[in-house]
């Protein structure tokens, strides 16, 4: 009893911290990545943007994304962390990541580059008119086996795009991800606020529109169980840390939030 109370008590500072670092954006959000993808409330509340292939997303060098958002209910005030959920060799973007919404986190999950409508289907390689360039998927589509280059620039750009929008907070984004995923997400966790050019040259990571805070973190696997976060278990009794195992590469983002 006297932990929950004490728990009680600081629980609104945690949250003001959390929510310091940018205006609050208004609760409910009807699309996101500029209007591309229509976002619907789920029966619990969450908010889940859905790609297509009509609805892809381009990418820094035109080539389209298809991804998904998923966002906290609209009681919940952003901006949020952003979890980026990366997957594994020759699947795709995966579904509605509920548990974490409920935590508090925006999670963005997309196909790769190459894989299925990332241009990675026969359908999804067909030149589409309403894109920048028609024949992207088929000029440098492509797999090029996380290349720092290009998958990870990719993420590193669409997270920018949600920064861009208010929904999610810059300097707290973590990444995760199985097997392939895995991989990119400690290239990323390397790059950290930095992008790497297809010469191989750095520049700083900033968004679209000139955000100069972006930068990444992960955190490799423990054998031990972490510590609660404490920015999401009074929020949801405690489901972060039960499902930590899984969301390894976003505890070092989420304590961070808490500073």
């Amino acid at each position: 009893m006297q932990n929950s109370h004490r728990l009680a008590r600081t629980w609104p500072a945690l949250l003001g911290v959390l929510l310091l670092a940018s205006p609050a954006r208004p609760a409910t959000v009807a699309s996101v990545f500029n209007g591309k993808v229509p976002c619907i409330a789920e029966p619990n509340g969450v908010q889940f943007c859905a790609g297509t292939l009509a609805t892809r997303v381009e990418t820094w060098d035109d080539v389209p994304l298809d991804a998904n958002v998923t966002i906290p209910p609209a009681a919940m005030d952003g901006p949020f962390p952003l979890i980026v959920d990366l997957h594994g060799w020759g699947i795709g973007k995966t579904q509605t990541p509920e548990d974490q919404a409920m935590d508090g986190y925006v999670v963005l999950s997309y196909s790769a580059r190459g894989f299925h409508f990332s241009c990675g289907f026969a359908a999804a390689q067909v030149p589409d008119p309403t894109l920048t360039n028609p024949t992207a998927c088929t000029d440098r589509g492509w797999i090029r086996l996380a290349d720092a280059r290009y998958e990870a620039r990719d993420t590193q750009y669409l997270a920018g795009l949600l920064a861009d929008e208010g929904l999610v907070i810059p300097d707290k984004i973590g990444v995760t991800g199985a097997s392939y995923g895995g991989g990119q997400s400690m290239i990323l966790a390397a790059l950290k606020d930095r992008v790497m050019l297809p010469d191989g040259t750095f520049t700083p990571w900033k968004s679209p529109d000139g955000l100069d805070n972006m930068r990444s973190a992960w955190r490799p696997a423990s054998t031990r169980r972490p510590a609660p976060i404490p920015s999401t278990t009074s929020r949801a009794g405690g489901r972060a840390s039960r499902r930590a195992s899984r969301t390894t590469a976003i505890r070092r983002c989420a304590r961070s939030s808490t500073r």
